[in-house]
């Protein structure tokens, strides 16, 4: 069987030439098998009450308990507010999504002729969604699952997510869109009804798949840029690791829910290939706190890091870059990437991303194939692995996250979260004071933890004073634009899994 030989070092290009055509079947069974884990299908979810998420791990452990508080006295993000950017997502940048799907159809770069009505059906339910989409009358019923053709186990998954999204929703019912509190309930149903919309869950169709190509195929000079980084002679450890931390952090701003996202190659050219640029605008960067923990990790015996994905395209080829980094340099063991399950928030990494970037990168130049082979050694060893769960896309706050993740994230070194999305879960959805520490608000995370995060959103923990106060002078939308983020570590010692 050549196929297991592919990934060892003494490979001539002959052979390489030769089996190359037969990389997208072994890739397909890599994903779907042997690096796929699941660690629990669906959270079981008690009722939202939004005055807002109460503790659900451990509720009565001191842990948890400095937390509320905290709830009564900050306010969770909402659309209410008519100047406010919650509400401009939900009157505009939310639209603007479900149009640039729409402009995928009428372009035939989508393909829902076997959905219901055709294509001409999918483009009326999704200019129905978002017609006056404030003042829309929420509306859901998990009956809608029985004129779907499934089998008997995908049936019961489905019908899992459709009780637990009735069950979020049963206290907004007949209420409209903006009165949805938090935003990011909001925020998401939106995004699962695209998706019923266009009978995703029935084809399986991504409906923002052509977007995440384009984004991915303009991404080749980064792409070739971290791969010659990554294949050279081993250098100074600390220097490489501090750049590609940034380029982490700059890659969020690849995200297509922007009203205006730059190409992978602009980004490129305006932050991966200047370190100044990398390291400007960053509003609380601990990285070297990380490199330091990091360091210390490399000689314990707690060397998992999970990666907690956000966008595909050029930010998951930094987030790639990174694994492995501390795979090749032995800072981790293995390394473990949490996808969605679903293609929620427009351009989050699936799993079907996660194999079509590893097809991408084994299709490119020698440096990019040289790098593509390594990853693929590393999960065909068992050291690169990819989890999916329905709970990076439902309404709940990562400390509402079930006891198994809990448990899992407790024997982990460290976790970094990305994105904006994962940022707001992490402190609860809740406008906190800016000076808040950091460390206070995710004393309840299992282990020490990192938010590479650039801001998408009217919220923040972590600042200096003198910070929080300058920074408004400069740029008003500060708190929005993407053009600000922050790096920001946690080394938590919370010993409450063995209590």
């Amino acid at each position: 069987k050549p196929l297991p030989m592919l990934c060892r070092p003494y490979l001539t290009c002959a052979k390489l030439i030769r089996f190359l055509p037969l990389f997208p079947n072994y890739l397909k069974k890599q994903f779907s098998h042997r690096s796929l884990k699941r660690f629990d299908k669906l959270p079981k979810s008690s009722h939202l009450e939004y005055s807002h998420h109460a503790p659900t791990l451990f509720p009565d452990h001191p842990s948890t308990t400095y937390l509320l508080p905290a709830l009564k006295e900050f306010q969770p993000m909402d659309f209410s507010v008519e100047n406010s950017f919650s509400y401009y997502t939900l009157s505009h940048r939310l639209p603007l999504i479900a149009k640039k799907v729409i402009k995928d159809i009428e372009d035939q770069r989508l393909d829902f002729s076997r959905a219901p009505g055709g294509n001409r059906g999918t483009l009326q339910r999704l200019n129905d969604l978002i017609t006056d989409l404030p003042n829309r009358k929420v509306a859901f019923s998990a009956t809608k699952l029985k004129h779907l053709d499934l089998n008997q186990h995908e049936h019961q998954i489905l019908n899992n997510k459709f009780l637990a999204w009735e069950n979020f929703l049963k206290p907004f019912t007949s209420k409209r869109m903006r009165d949805i509190k938090p935003g990011i309930l909001g925020e998401l149903f939106f995004y699962w009804e695209l998706l019923d919309a266009c009978d995703y869950f029935q084809l399986k169709t991504d409906p923002c798949l052509p977007q995440k190509l384009a984004h991915l195929q303009s991404s080749t000079s980064l792409a070739s840029e971290l791969a010659d980084l990554l294949n050279r002679p081993k250098g100074v450890d600390q220097d490489l690791f501090l750049h590609l931390l940034h380029c982490s952090l700059w890659g969020n701003t690849g995200d297509l829910t922007l009203d205006t996202l730059p190409t992978a190659d602009d980004l490129y050219k305006e932050f991966y290939s200047s370190p100044v640029a990398l390291k400007t605008n960053i509003l609380a960067d601990d990285s070297e706190l990380i490199w330091e923990h990091l360091s210390r990790q490399k000689t314990s015996n707690k060397k998992n890091v999970d990666i907690i994905l956000d966008n595909a395209g050029s930010e998951y080829l930094c987030d790639l870059a990174l694994a492995d980094f501390l795979l090749t340099r032995e800072y981790a063991s293995t390394i473990t990437l949490h996808v969605k399950e679903d293609p929620i928030f427009l351009s989050d990494v699936t799993i079907n991303d996660a194999h079509s970037t590893f097809e991408w990168l084994l299709e490119g130049e020698s440096e990019m194939r040289t790098w593509g082979l390594r990853l693929l050694r590393y999960q065909s060893e068992g050291r690169l692995n990819f989890t999916e769960s329905s709970f990076w896309s439902v309404p709940q706050v990562f400390w509402e996250m079930p006891v198994s993740f809990a448990q899992n994230f407790a024997r982990c070194g460290l976790v970094f979260t990305k994105g904006d999305a994962n940022y707001r879960r992490l402190i609860g959805d809740l406008k906190w004071s800016f000076e808040t520490p950091f460390s206070h608000v995710v004393k309840y995370f299992p282990c020490p933890v990192v938010a590479v995060r650039t801001n998408k959103a009217e919220l923040i923990v972590g600042l200096d004073e003198k910070t929080a106060r300058e920074v408004p002078k400069k740029d008003a939308n500060w708190l929005t634009s993407g053009k600000w983020g922050v790096i920001q570590y946690s080394n938590n010692t919370n010993q409450y899994m063995e209590s």
